[in-house]
């Protein structure tokens, strides 16, 4: 009888060392990756980053290739061009100096206004070397359907009333460009006065940056009053009668 309880007690021990062994295995801290696995693991963030890279320059050529276009919208034929910012009225205007063969070309303007009927609009002005306007170009705006967004139509009333002519000998009111309302000889949008206006404003800014860069002139504010006209009410902008009869705002 002593022996087997002797056994039983061997037998209990060991069952006991095999799972303390069996825990202490488990619970053994595993090996640190290797130098192949880290690799492995920064592959997909360095594939993101690389799309990402891929994205941003493709986006960055396809901004260019607009400008490029913009440039060739308002100019005559050039080879290159020298871009100088301009600060009027607390916005950047930028004069592209165009040349050809070494001879100045022209310049192209691309200049804005904040005072839309939607908003901002972003515009390239092009002028022949003594001022002429070439072409005008609208980038962006964001104007009523119909009405505003004639701006950008081709011999638009108000591209005719700028294009081919020096600003200089157009009727003025204090010294700025004016749609014929507001005392001017640039005719109006129908139904879209202040975007008329606003037009004529960005206009009037290029026409100012202009002048600094061609003629070495010191750049002045030209903000004017491109908004509705007083008393003008939201409805009548929209909906008043002058409005249907073409002789009011948007």
């Amino acid at each position: 009888m002593g022996l087997r309880r002797r056994n039983t007690h061997t037998s209990g021990k060991i069952r006991m060392d095999s799972a303390v062994t069996s825990v202490r295995f488990r619970g053994r801290p595993k090996a640190a990756p290797s130098f192949h696995r880290a690799v492995k693991r920064t592959r997909p963030f360095q594939k993101y980053a690389s799309v990402r890279s891929g994205r941003f320059k493709s986006c960055r050529r396809q901004a260019q290739a607009a400008k490029t276009a913009a440039l060739n919208g308002v100019l005559p034929a050039f080879d290159e061009t020298a871009a100088e910012t301009l600060t009027i009225d607390e916005m950047p205007i930028t004069v592209y100096t165009a040349t050809k063969g070494g001879q100045l070309a022209g310049y192209a303007v691309e200049s804005m206004t904040k005072n839309g009927f939607g908003g901002a609009i972003n515009m390239m002005v092009g002028f022949t070397p003594d001022g002429e306007v070439i072409n005008v170009n609208v980038l962006k705006q964001a104007e009523t359907p119909g009405l505003g967004t004639k701006m950008a139509d081709a011999d638009n009333v108000l591209l005719r009333s700028v294009k081919g002519q020096k600003l200089e000998e157009k009727k003025h009111v204090n010294g700025k460009l004016a749609v014929a309302k507001d005392g001017g000889d640039v005719d109006a949008l129908t139904a879209a006065t202040i975007s008329s206006r606003a037009y004529v404003d960005a206009i009037n800014r290029a026409w100012m940056a202009y002048k600094s860069v061609a003629t070495g002139a010191t750049p002045t504010d030209v903000s004017s009053g491109a908004t509705s006209a007083a008393g003008d009410t939201a409805e009548e902008q929209t909906s008043g009668p002058e409005a249907q009869e073409g002789g009011q705002n948007e």
